[in-house]
């Protein structure tokens, strides 16, 4: 069986002891902080776990306290400006009473660029095309078919 670090580090006879103690900040610990929209959050993994190298790189023997982890989140969300994707959707609807065919029309949807990290284009299409699909059901607005037309990376705008 093997042991997650936590046991591991509970294991050793100086933590057993009481000699020393060990805090372990994992990437999930730096997701979960209480960061507000107005800052930039959230992040992506890849950036929880450059926080928290910069994280271990500062930290003094003195103290490590949550707020230290969250000021070092904030200077990196400063260094690091949050960005969107905007694309242009083509939404299709059903034909109305009395009317013959359907029709359609393009709508602007945004996903935040951290959800796009790594993906590919038909992935980050797939992306795009559940967004508008989430606003589209949000609003009761009946629809046959959603498609991604193309998008481009936008200033992410802060909350004044």
């Amino acid at each position: 069986m093997d042991l997650t670090l936590r046991q591991h580090i509970d294991q050793h006879p100086d933590i057993q002891s009481g000699k020393a103690v060990a805090l372990v900040w994992s990437a999930d610990d730096v997701l979960e902080l209480q960061v507000t929209p107005e800052e930039g959050y959230p992040i992506s993994q890849r950036e929880a776990k450059e926080i928290l190298k910069k994280f271990e790189d500062n930290h003094t023997h003195a103290g490590v306290a949550g707020e230290a982890l969250e000021s070092l989140v904030r200077a990196h969300l400063r260094e690091n400006p949050r960005t969107t994707h905007r694309a242009d959707v083509a939404v299709g609807f059903a034909p109305a009473e009395g009317r013959e065919g359907g029709g359609w029309t393009t709508r602007q949807v945004e996903v935040p660029s951290y959800q796009l990290e790594g993906l590919t284009e038909q992935e980050i299409a797939a992306a795009f095309e559940k967004a508008a699909q989430a606003e589209l059901d949000a609003s009761g607005e009946a629809h046959v078919f959603v498609r991604a037309i193309s998008w481009v990376e936008a200033a992410a705008e802060r909350a004044a």
